[in-house]
């Protein structure tokens, strides 16, 4: 039986301890913000009122207008970045708990706690091709992930993605290894 889930275990593992990275749509989303317009807008007003005071007072001002409001922006920018990777780091640890509850249908007995020490043990790329008429090659990523149990033990589950799509599948398991033969030289005692 395989689990599927839209993101990467490993990726979600690290937000739960670090917080996230921004993307590009979250920061063009922040920026549209009415903090950000209001300090947008003003940084342009005390600009104009230099170009129109136009002499040493309307510069002097300038400046200490636009570092003003530049220190201001920095401030209410970092507080929304903080806010912003705590509540991704919640939410990572939210759908870990979930995970590890559904993970309890595969006989795998973790706790979301437990999956925050999860290691990557392994990472094969296999070339798979599409059913159907045309067969178009796609490349395919197992990861072998050694999860710890609540018992003291470990499990190994298999994470499979296929580059392109959005799902992941989840099942229990280890790579197959190849392992090679070599022909040993018996001494012959006479």
């Amino acid at each position: 039986m395989k689990l599927k889930i839209n993101y990467d275990l490993l990726d979600k593992i690290r937000q739960s301890k670090n917080g996230a990275k921004l993307y590009k749509s979250e920061v063009k989303a922040m920026l549209n913000e009415p903090v950000f317009k209001f300090v947008n807008f003003n940084l342009l007003a005390a600009y104009v009122a230099g170009f129109i005071l136009d002499k040493k007072i309307g510069i002097i001002l300038t400046i200490l207008g636009c570092a003003g409001i530049c220190g201001g922006s920095a401030l209410i920018t970092n507080k929304v970045l903080k806010n912003f990777s705590k509540i991704r780091e919640e939410e990572a640890v939210t759908e870990l708990q979930e995970l590890a509850n559904r993970l309890y249908n595969l006989e795998v007995r973790t706790t979301g706690e437990l999956l925050k020490e999860s290691k990557l043990n392994d990472i094969k790329h296999k070339i798979v091709y599409s059913d159907g008429a045309l067969k178009i090659p796609k490349l395919k990523q197992t990861k072998e992930i050694i999860v710890p149990l609540t018992n003291g033990y470990e499990e190994t589950i298999l994470q499979e993605h296929i580059f392109g799509d959005k799902d992941y599948e989840i099942s229990v398991g280890e790579l197959g290894r190849k392992r090679k033969t070599k022909l040993i030289k018996a001494k012959m005692g006479v």
